[in-house]
């Protein structure tokens, strides 16, 4: 994954995909995009480098057992990106950020939550 000094700095896209997640909750909100129930997309800026980011949110309902699977993406973006964003975020989701490195929490039904990095960014399954 290449380009991990190219965008971000060492707070808000460090080589740790754990720390990256802890630091997550530092990032500024910007701006909703879309904000239903079980999907919310935004986007949000470090506040010591100005990097704007790509959140993406999905869940899914567990009628069963109420253990809601869960999945965020978190993606840095250009300003161009952000703009198209905020124009379509869902449509944007597609063709966004292809081979950018991407930070994924994933928490399945019954299991422990799991961060990584991943290439690119999805809509999440949601309800």
């Amino acid at each position: 994954m290449a380009d991990l000094e190219s965008f971000g700095c060492p707070q808000c896209w460090p080589a740790d995909a754990a720390a990256a997640w802890g630091y997550r909750a530092s990032l500024r909100p910007a701006e909703q995009l879309v904000d239903e129930s079980h999907l919310i997309i935004g986007l949000r800026e470090c506040p010591h480098c100005a990097q704007q980011f790509l959140s993406v949110f999905g869940e899914i309902i567990d009628w069963a057992d109420g253990e809601d699977p869960q999945e965020t993406v978190l993606i840095p973006v250009t300003p161009a990106e952000a703009e198209q964003c905020r124009r379509d975020a869902v449509g944007s989701i597609s063709n966004l950020g292809t081979g950018r490195r991407s930070l994924h929490r994933v928490w399945p039904k019954g299991a422990l939550a799991e961060t990584k990095w991943a290439v690119g960014v999805w809509l999440p399954p949601h309800d």
